[in-house]
């Protein structure tokens, strides 16, 4: 069974190793612990306990609760702790930092420190043996090692030898910098998924339940409490609660946070509307059809919280890289100190040296470089209407050559209108009205949806048996007199509409119009800009993807496709480079599975949702596609950025250290710097 712990504490990618590796050690399988989040996910078995693996986790330094209210509240109290530690450390550093420029007592220096080195062993010290413990050493240990090396050298000289050199205010100014370091960063990174916590924050916690669409004032009750078929009087202003449909009124929804549109959109009765959304005008009475869990705005921040989770390739090579970085600084730090004691016989300059090496170091900048700049992009492209599953796959688009578009409901709006009706034999407009809307009754195809919504109120129904669905072909039917009708693509002609056929003669023919997408022209030319191959791929007849193209000028156009025609091209294209595949039907599914990247409409078919690995929403497909490639872009350049900062950083720091050109306090501070500038370069990434 699957398990989630809500976990704080941890600051790294070192820090979700160790809490990887101890609940491994517990039974945990298929462990997945994000450090920006603070949740750990497993599998367990029955004859694994869950108390024996909080008690683990919380015996390596970390705090861990069950719950979401616990979450929260361990959260406020952890960071409430570290706050008041922090001002300790601070209060005691001033006078420690001035004995640098005045002479104070060696005394009062160990009595100012021991309160700093207290506060900082109660933060790290647990944090720092516990990652020891679970094999992997983070950066506390590092932290503890330099400040109590300068602590005990201190003591000892001040207690035991004749010697004035004393490095109180390097202990203690080390932990200090690393408190705040440690508080500033914890701020920033609480920035960074703030696009992302503001979803759950669009749900209101109260709605109003109404026994009848005229009852206009009814029960306030907790969003909890709400059942599928319950009614709900939304008022002017109000937060939809859970997803339903207007029974009475209407009013004027703000979508902006689900879909990127900002114009408030006009819902009347009969409409759907989601939760999270906000009623800017008008009062009405809406049916409850999904809640809690299953809510549209729930599933955005599952799948969100999924993708963060999702490591891409350059996150898991910087990874590699964090888990054996501290035992190599320790080792260097060795060196540093045996080498200047050999060649010098000093043995307080070796000692400096060696814990400027350990405080220098800083393999939270590596671990932090990817995730934090990750968790800023799907924050902005949620919040912009793009929602991506899977983070490899926002690393993958940045490698897409190919650009291939499914035509009816994603290059086009998919909301056909009928332009004519056309006889081709001696039956009447009528009679082929009546053909056409009794034979697609079965089908659930957008332009079989279409032409029943337009023929509805013109019908007269006539009466068909053993209908069949042939996918990519139309629908075929007999009538109780033995007669034969087809309506679909079933034979090769030169008409531009959807065909009728009885006794598999033509007998008539449906004209439809579609409206291209607002934004598709200059999309397409912008996606040939960057170097993108684009390309269209119908089961529509010839004639009508040749006049979409000839307004948008696509590199390519395939049409009168079978559904495994479609996917052979998507394979083809794919064996040759990285191509990125968008679609939104039924028979869409395989193609979108197969692609490098699926990209589906936030409206289409579950299937092709299910199958896709990023879901854009409807008002606005193509500026977000747009953007899709411009978050892509960016935030893979400012995670190069980040991870050369941290490899350069190390590189240049941890030599000057061990020359003996940096002060352990010098040394502290630039530590917590690059950690901060890490997260600060993530935030700068852009749509």
């Amino acid at each position: 069974m699957n398990k989630t712990l809500h976990i704080e504490g941890m600051t790294c990618a070192n820090c979700a190793l160790s809490v990887t590796k101890t609940i491994e050690k517990k039974g945990g399988k298929n462990v997945n612990v994000d450090f920006i989040s603070g949740e750990a996910d497993f599998e367990v078995n029955d004859a694994v306990e869950i108390e024996d693996i909080t008690e683990a986790v919380n015996s390596i330094g970390y705090h861990v609760s069950n719950h979401a209210a616990g979450k929260k509240k361990v959260r406020q109290g952890h960071n409430l702790t570290i706050r008041n530690r922090m001002l300790v450390s601070i209060t005691c550093s001033i006078p420690l930092l001035l004995s640098m420029f005045i002479n104070l007592d060696g005394y009062i220096q160990l009595l100012l420190t021991i309160p700093i080195m207290l506060a900082g062993t109660l933060q790290f010290g647990k944090k720092s043996i516990g990652s020891i413990k679970s094999g992997v050493a983070n950066m506390d240990v590092l932290v503890m090692l330099g400040s109590y090396a300068s602590f005990m050298f201190s003591i000892y000289n001040l207690l035991f030898t004749s010697s004035k050199v004393l490095y109180f205010e390097s202990a203690g100014l080390i932990i200090t910098f690393v408190f705040i370091g440690k508080f500033i960063e914890k701020r920033s990174l609480l920035k960074a998924t703030d696009s992302i916590n503001s979803f759950s924050k669009l749900l209101p916690n109260e709605a109003i339940k109404v026994s009848s669409p005229d009852d206009l004032e009814g029960l306030k009750v907790t969003v909890d409490e709400l059942k599928i078929g319950d009614l709900v009087l939304i008022k002017d202003g109000s937060k939809i609660p859970v997803d339903g449909k207007i029974l009475s009124g209407n009013g004027y929804l703000n979508e902006a946070m689900l879909s990127g549109e900002s114009q408030p959109i006009d819902k009347k009765t009969g409409d759907r509307i989601l939760a999270g959304t906000i009623n800017t005008n008008g009062n009405f009475v809406m049916m409850v059809l999904k809640t809690g869990q299953n809510t549209y705005l729930q599933s955005i921040i599952d799948v969100v919280a999924q993708a963060r989770k999702d490591k891409p390739e350059i996150q898991k090579s910087a990874d590699k890289i964090a888990a054996v970085f501290v035992p190599a600084v320790v080792i260097i730090a060795v060196l540093t100190f045996v080498l200047w004691y050999v060649f010098t016989g000093q043995i307080d300059q070796a000692l400096i040296n060696a814990t400027a090496v350990l405080v220098i170091s800083c393999p939270c900048a590596m671990g932090l470089a990817t995730p934090t700049a990750i968790t800023v992009a799907l924050g902005k492209g949620a919040k912009n209407g793009i929602f991506i599953k899977s983070s490899a796959r926002l690393e993958a688009l940045a490698s897409i050559k190919n650009v291939l578009f499914d035509k009816t409901g994603t290059i086009t709006t998919g909301q056909l209108k009928i332009s004519s009706i056309n006889q081709k034999s001696s039956l009447t407009k009528q009679e082929l009205i009546n053909i056409a809307y009794g034979l697609e009754l079965i089908s659930s195809h957008p332009i079989a949806k279409s032409i029943k919504m337009h023929l509805k109120q013109r019908k007269k129904l006539m009466q068909f048996i053993n209908h069949q669905e042939i996918k990519g072909k139309g629908v075929t039917a007999n009538d109780f007199q033995g007669n034969k009708y087809q309506i679909g693509n079933f034979t090769s002609n030169n008409l531009a509409g959807i065909s009728i056929y009885k006794n598999d003669e033509l007998v008539g023919e449906i004209v439809l119009e579609d409206e291209v997408r607002a934004d598709a022209e200059t999309t397409i030319s912008y996606l040939k800009s960057i170097g993108l191959h684009s390309a269209m791929i119908s089961g529509d007849k010839k004639k009508i993807c040749s006049e979409i193209n000839a307004q948008l000028k696509l590199n390519e156009v395939f049409f009168e496709l079978l559904p495994e025609q479609k996917l052979s091209v998507v394979k083809k294209f794919n064996s040759h480079s990285p191509t990125l595949f968008i679609g939104d039907g039924i028979n869409d599914a395989p193609s979108l599975s197969i692609a490098t990247v699926g990209v589906s409409l936030a409206k289409a078919t579950e299937v092709a949702i299910s199958s896709s690995d990023i879901i854009i929403a409807e008002s606005t497909f193509f500026k977000s596609l747009k953007q899709l490639f411009s978050l892509s872009k960016n935030t893979l350049k400012i995670i190069k950025q980040n991870l050369f900062w941290a490899f350069f950083y190390n590189a240049l720091a941890i030599p000057i250290a061990a020359f003996g050109f940096l002060n352990p306090m010098i040394a502290a501070g630039a530590m917590s710097l690059s950690s901060l500038f890490v997260v600060s370069n993530s935030l700068r990434v852009k749509i």
